[in-house]
C-alpha cells in the first residue's frame, strides 16, 4: 500500500501514469513513516525493470557486457534525471562509481535510505538479470549511519558495506563488468543507441542554450570543456554559440563560473568533502586556485562559507 497516494487504482496500475517528484517523495515519506517499512528502497529497486525503461532500457539489454551497458547508462542517464551526478574512477581492475546529488544534507534519514537503496539495488538487480548470474558488487560505501534494517544489506547486495563513509560509492571489479549479457544484439544495440542519441537531441532542444550548457557541464564534470569543445557537443560552430550567448547577455566563461560556484556551494553545505576534493571535483588544477575563485564569486573563503552553513550551537549557562 502506498500511503498518501491520490491516484486511483487504475492510474496506479498504469505504467504511463506520471506524478511530480514532490508528490512521489510525499508518498514515500508517508509509506515509510506510517507503515514502518524503512527497507522500502530495497523492495522498490527490485521492482524497477529495464523493460519499462524505453529505448535506454532496451539499449542496456542489447549491450554485449555489463561494462558496456554501464557506459551507455552513464552517457544517457540525464534522459531520466538531471538531479543525479556520477563520478567514475578506474584503477587496478576496479571501477568506482560515486553517486552525487541524490539528496541534501537536510533530507530525512529514511528518504536517504530509500533514494540510495532504490538506485543501487536497481543497478545490481538488473545487472544480475542481464547476465543471468548472482553477481555482486565488490564494495558499497554509504554516507549515512547504519539504518534500522542494515542487516538486510548483506542479503540483498552480497558484498562488504561501509556506513558513515562520507559518500555514496559502489566498487565493481573486472569480473563483474566483463560478464556477458544474455540478450546482447549488436544490430539492436546500434538501433537503440541511435534512438537514445536522437532523444538526447530532442531533449536538449527543449532548453535554451545556457540550460543546455549547464546540463552538459553536469555530465562532463570534472572535465570543463573549452568553448570549442562545448560547441561541438551542442552541434554548433564556435561563432554561433558565441553569438547566441552574447544575445542572451552572457558568456561561456560566466556560465562555467556560475556552474562551479553553485556546485561548490552545494558541496560545502551538503557534503563532508574536503576543500581539496571539491576543487578536484570541479576541475581546478590546485586548491589555491579554487579558494581564490570561490572568494571572488562569493566574497567568502570556502571554510568561512561552510561554517556559515553549519553554525555551532551557542553555549548556555
Amino acid at each position: 500500500e502506498m500511503r498518501g497516494c491520490k491516484l486511483s487504482a487504475r492510474q496506479f496500475n498504469d505504467f504511463h501514469t506520471r506524478v511530480t517528484l514532490d508528490d512521489f517523495l510525499h508518498i514515500i515519506d508517508k509509506t515509510i513513516t506510517e507503515g514502518g517499512c524503512t527497507s522500502l528502497g530495497l523492495e522498490y529497486g527490485e521492482r524497477l525493470t529495464l523493460a519499462a525503461g524505453g529505448p535506454l532500457g532496451q539499449l542496456l539489454m542489447a549491450s554485449p557486457t555489463v561494462r558496456t551497458a554501464l557506459q551507455h547508462w552513464l552517457k544517457y542517464y540525464i534522459l531520466y534525471s538531471l538531479s543525479m551526478q556520477f563520478d567514475t574512477h578506474y584503477a587496478n581492475g576496479k571501477l568506482s562509481v560515486k553517486v552525487q546529488r541524490l539528496y541534501r544534507s537536510t533530507t530525512p534519514e529514511h528518504i536517504k535510505y530509500f533514494s540510495v537503496e532504490s538506485l543501487l539495488y536497481c543497478l545490481l538487480h538488473n545487472s544480475r538479470w542481464l547476465c543471468g548470474e548472482q553477481i555482486s558488487f565488490e564494495e558499497l560505501h554509504l554516507d549515512y549511519p547504519r539504518p534500522p534494517h542494515w542487516e538486510l544489506y548483506k542479503k540483498y547486495f552480497g558484498c562488504d558495506v561501509f556506513f558513515d563513509a562520507g559518500e555514496n560509492r559502489v566498487v565493481m571489479n573486472d569480473d563483474f563488468l566483463n560478464k556477458p549479457i544474455t540478450l546482447a544484439s549488436e544490430p539492436i544495440r546500434q538501433l537503440k543507441e541511435a534512438q537514445c542519441s536522437e532523444l538526447m537531441r530532442r531533449w536538449m532542444r527543449r532548453f535554451d542554450v545556457t540550460e543546455q550548457i549547464i546540463a552538459m557541464l553536469h555530465q562532463q564534470c570534472p572535465t570543463i570543456p573549452s568553448l570549442e569543445d562545448m560547441s561541438a557537443i551542442l552541434n554548433l560552430s564556435s561563432s554561433s554559440l558565441y553569438r547566441r550567448l552574447r544575445k542572451d547577455g552572457t558568456t561561456y566563461q560566466q556560465i562555467v563560473d556560475d556552474f562551479r560556484r553553485d556546485q561548490a556551494s552545494y558541496y560545502l553545505a551538503n557534503s563532508q568533502l574536503s576543500v581539496s576534493d571539491i576543487a578536484a571535483e570541479l576541475g581546478f588544477s590546485d586548491t589555491s586556485n579554487f579558494r581564490r575563485a570561490f572568494k571572488k564569486w562569493t566574497g567568502a573563503t570556502p571554510a568561512t562559507y561552510r561554517d556559515s552553513c553549519h553554525p555551532r550551537p551557542v553555549a548556555r549557562h
